[in-house]
């Protein structure tokens, strides 16, 4: 058993990359929330074939595995650099007043950090 892992082009939300996201009003576009990695059902239908095959050749099993999780690891650490751009964008207007973004919008920005810092830290 090989593993064959295609990229998405640049800016694609497939399998790995970041996913449509929602905020408290419904879908944002800005992808501010939501979910990290866009297809986590077909990434653990892949894991799911690779343990399988661990049955008839466990060197190939464990040497695809090894290829899925570095792949896997790249696509949540981009997901998690675009997710950082994004929100960064929502706030950082390059002004060196303090008052250029007013305090809701912060309140808000904050509160997606937060949201964010709980993803990662999900056991």
């Amino acid at each position: 058993m090989s593993l064959e892992i295609s990229q998405p082009p640049p800016g694609d939300p497939g399998a790995a990359g970041p996913a449509a996201d929602t905020g408290p009003a419904g879908p944002r576009a800005d992808g501010a929330d939501g979910p990290l990695l866009a297809d986590a059902a077909a990434l653990r239908a892949t894991w799911q074939r690779l343990q399988t095959g661990f049955v008839d050749d466990p060197r190939a099993a464990v040497t695809d595995a090894a290829a899925f999780v570095e792949h896997t690891a790249q696509a949540l650490a981009g997901a998690l650099r675009q997710r950082q751009k994004r929100l960064r964008e929502m706030w950082d207007d390059g002004a060196d007043r303090a008052d250029a973004t007013d305090t809701e919008q912060l309140r808000l920005v904050m509160q997606r950090y937060r949201a964010l810092f709980n993803q990662i830290c999900r056991p």
